[in-house]
């Protein structure tokens, strides 16, 4: 995903803004203009389709919290990121797998085995 999305920002979406535009919004349409949230929702539900995934827009906030976690974020930079005013909100969105206790396990205490969990 990432490799197409760096595509289209280097190559298609310069081409398609031209020079006299100065939109802002990261996806665009074919004259240059924002897409808008229903055509973006309906292209990712098509996409998610075709990959045989089921999954919602809203699905990429979860996506996108759990990955920085994983990534070594602290969860209080994660409420900021989503703009959440209660941590609380935050972790509904945080998913942690065996393999993310594991390591965290084996991170933090020195005599931890990550098989007894």
């Amino acid at each position: 995903a990432c490799s197409y999305l760096n595509t289209y920002l280097s190559d298609y979406r310069s081409r398609l803004i031209g020079r006299r535009f100065q939109e802002k919004a990261l996806f665009i349409g074919r004259r240059g203009d924002a897409l808008s949230r229903a055509l973006v929702w309906k292209r990712f539900k098509h996409y998610c389709t075709l990959a045989g995934i089921e999954a919602k827009v809203h699905t990429l906030r979860h996506s996108f919290a759990s990955h920085m976690l994983r990534g070594g974020a602290d969860l209080r930079s994660v409420q900021e990121l989503l703009g959440h005013s209660d941590i609380r909100t935050t972790q509904i969105y945080t998913h942690t797998t065996t393999e993310d206790l594991q390591q965290a396990y084996r991170t933090f205490h020195p005599d931890g085995d990550p098989d007894s969990l």
